[in-house]
């Protein structure tokens, strides 16, 4: 974990970066027009803007899943010598947990600065933007933690990094267009559209987080079994 800490700002600046630079690409057409009518809707929908499903689905989760392959160096090395592999993997599994929430809260920051500068402040307080935001980041950071846990699963299984973020960036990314199924995971990132529309209540949200902790869950119990079962010296980074 000193990894986190010692490049923390680091991470902070290129995730304000990356954010900034898409939160003005995608709404930039709105911005002729701060008093126009659902304004907040339209920049926050699943369909367009910054929070749309293509953008979490595509960029947001091709850059989380290039992240978490970022790799604490001689981390193989303790593995191989018998050090407690369930304790490396919870390590692990926290480490991406704290990815997930600073990625997510990087993204909510950038969002809330960029809406009040640029929108104003009235109508955030107006359609409630600042709790919406918080119910957001937290579906966003147990959407990106399992997405975390399931890449490393799939590179357990596999021994490639490589191979794992292009399967995982490829399911989730298919998973956009596939408006025949009635429930996908990457559906449940309509927090900013279901709740300033008020289509959404408060038993809804607790669906979507259950539904994306189960999967953490569910990925976790089946990644520590593998992780176990590893063998680290045929590992391909």
């Amino acid at each position: 974990m000193n990894y986190i800490h010692k490049n923390f700002g680091l991470f902070v600046v290129l995730f304000m970066g990356f954010f900034s630079f898409f939160w003005l690409m995608q709404n930039n057409i709105y911005l002729n027009d701060t008093t126009r009518h659902n304004i907040l809707i339209y920049m926050n929908g699943s369909e367009q803007g910054f929070s749309s499903l293509r953008m979490i689905s595509l960029f947001y989760t091709l850059c989380f899943l290039l992240l978490t392959n970022i790799q604490v160096k001689g981390k193989i090395q303790f593995i191989v010598r018998g050090k407690s592999r369930s304790k490396l993997f919870a390590e692990r599994t926290f480490y991406i947990f704290c990815m997930a929430g600073l990625f997510s809260f990087s993204f909510c920051f950038v969002n809330l600065v960029l809406t009040y500068i640029l929108i104003g402040n009235e109508l955030m307080i107006e359609g409630n933007f600042y709790l919406i935001t918080l119910f957001n980041w937290i579906a966003m950071t147990l959407f990106y933690f399992w997405i975390g846990i399931f890449g490393k699963v799939i590179e357990d299984k596999l021994n490639s990094a490589h191979m794992a973020t292009a399967i995982v960036f490829i399911l989730i990314g298919l998973s956009y267009f596939m408006d025949m199924i009635p429930w996908l995971p990457i559906k449940d990132m309509r927090i900013y559209e279901g709740l300033l529309t008020n289509y959404w209540d408060a038993w809804d949200l607790i669906i979507v987080y259950a539904r994306q902790l189960g999967l953490a869950i569910a990925f976790y119990l089946l990644g520590n079994m593998i992780y176990i079962e590893k063998d680290f010296n045929n590992y391909e980074t």
